[in-house]
């Protein structure tokens, strides 16, 4: 017990995401866990940094491919998603035209659309929070705004907040955000959306296929790990909702999304991070990875 107590005192309360630990959240294993699986990460981050150095664009490869697998570092994962989606291009070649977009013709049904979803995207997330400075959801409004105008057949779905708002905490960037937001919904996912769809249909279920069928463990599938945040990322196992074996959290990108189950936990959900990993992988040269 007094373990756990000096863990919780040295584990801060809120993840690097701005996601609240859960009450029962087990710091004394979570600081165990670091203590040895940090020695991966700053390897996996001198990799990154070499493979990176000297270079503004991230090019397509099997290298970039086999280290996507392993998982991206935070300090380099927006700039190398937005390299092997094709966001970066499509940001290049159309200087201006986000701005240009949050400038556009009114839409009251669509703005309203949005505006409902603004309070019950990531409540866990101090960021999200009306109270924060700066507030989150101004920034994802506009994003979700943009993209309504940009890609009319599609507009706004509800669930699309959790994937900007992802994207949002990842990249630090509107802009950048809404080009990976159009490489995902516009090219990269299944066409199983369209205007009036609910839960994020266009998204949930091939992401829970994807999960069921590509990654080894039941702890990583819909239904499986419970926490959210980087939480996950700590061992454990059973009703606590923690993974029973290490996850990277660099390639479990670290978010779950609140489909069913409790919202501020994700149970029974789908993990976003992974499914946003493993679509901008699939997008590399050679396809997906077999079964």
């Amino acid at each position: 017990m007094e373990s756990a107590g000096s863990a919780r005192d040295r584990v801060p309360r809120i993840d690097p995401y701005g996601f609240e630990r859960p009450e029962d959240f087990d710091y004394a294993a979570y600081e165990e866990f670091f203590s040895t699986y940090l020695v991966i990460l700053t390897r996996r981050a001198i990799k990154w940094s070499k493979l990176l150095k000297g270079t503004s664009r991230v090019q397509r490869s099997g290298t970039v491919k086999r280290y996507i697998r392993k998982g991206v570092p935070l300090e380099h994962r927006a700039r190398v998603w937005m390299g092997v989606s094709g966001a970066q291009a499509q940001m290049d070649r159309n200087p201006g035209y986000y701005h240009r977009l949050l400038q556009g013709e009114r839409n009251d049904r669509l703005e309203e659309a949005i505006r409902t979803d603004m309070n019950r995207t990531f409540p866990d997330n101090i960021k999200f929070r009306k109270s924060a400075d700066p507030c989150l959801q101004k920034t994802l409004y506009n994003v979700l705004l943009a993209y309504g105008r940009h890609n009319q057949g599609v507009g706004y779905c509800q669930g699309m907040n959790f994937i900007a708002g992802y994207l949002i905490l990842i990249t630090k960037s509107e802009e950048e955000s809404f080009w990976l937001l159009d490489a995902l919904v516009g090219r990269i996912l299944p066409a199983e959306r369209g205007p009036g769809t609910q839960c994020l249909g266009f998204c949930s279920r091939p992401c829970g296929r994807l999960l069921q069928s590509r990654h080894a463990g039941p702890e990583d599938r819909p239904g499986g790990p419970g926490g959210a945040g980087e939480d996950q990322a700590a061992g454990g196992g059973g009703p606590d909702g923690w993974a029973r074996r290490p996850v990277d959290p660099g390639c479990v990108a670290l978010v779950h999304l609140p489909v069913c189950g409790h919202p501020a936990r994700g149970d029974s959900a789908p993990n976003l991070g992974l499914f946003v990993q493993r679509r901008f992988q699939d997008y590399l040269p050679g396809g997906p990875d077999p079964n």
